[in-house]
């Protein structure tokens, strides 16, 4: 019965320790889509333009 005890606590801490690694991994990703994309209200009417001119020709390939 001791043994089923210490196996049971183990795998809860595993368990654990996995979702939060995968909630680590998660912010991580979604920090790194935000800093890819630019932020509009941060960007001059020049590169938005420029922008909206990569878009378009990327869409048209």
């Amino acid at each position: 019965m001791p043994q089923l005890s210490k196996n049971i606590g183990q795998s809860r801490k595993a368990f654990k320790e996995g979702m939060r690694e995968a909630e680590d991994e998660e912010a991580a990703e979604k920090q790194l889509k935000k800093a890819d994309a630019p932020q509009i209200n941060q960007m001059s009417d020049e590169a938005l333009a420029e922008e909206m001119r990569r878009r378009a020709e990327a869409k048209q390939s």
